[in-house]
């Protein structure tokens, strides 16, 4: 039985664990630190795949005549710090689809800032213009 609750202990540390870094990924994304926030999601993937390897030891173990109180309180508290990541989850899942849509906003810009060649092959240049295209509209 204290095996049992030792490992229920372990995957509520790593829920908590799991909790901090995801906080973390959220301050990384608003400062736009890249490699930090890379970083950070490798820790969560490391943590995510501990989460479900105890999971499935837990249940392997785990029978329903073994259900106490101590291992109804771990399960609890593991549901609550699981819908807090969830929202913070989908924060951030928000955060990085603004930040990939203004990328690829600045992208568009830039390759569409000038609308024609600035050679014209015959030869008139004195009342040739170069025409600049600004947000679908030429300049």
């Amino acid at each position: 039985m204290d095996d049992i609750i030792n490992k229920y202990q372990q995957q509520l540390d790593n829920y908590k664990q799991l909790q901090l870094c995801v906080a973390q990924q959220r301050t990384y994304l608003t400062e736009l630190n890249d490699k930090s926030f890379q970083e950070e999601t490798h820790n969560m993937e490391t943590l995510m795949n501990e989460i479900k390897k105890l999971d499935r030891n837990i249940k392997k173990e785990h029978t329903n005549k073994e259900n106490t109180v101590v291992i109804n309180q771990f399960l609890g508290q593991i549901k609550i710090l699981a819908v807090d990541i969830q929202k913070v989850n989908a924060a951030n899942t928000l955060l990085l689809k603004n930040r990939m849509d203004f990328i690829r906003f600045n992208i568009n810009v830039a390759t569409q800032a000038v609308a024609g060649a600035s050679y014209k092959p015959d030869g008139d240049t004195a009342n040739s213009t170069r025409k600049i295209k600004m947000f679908d509209q030429s300049i």
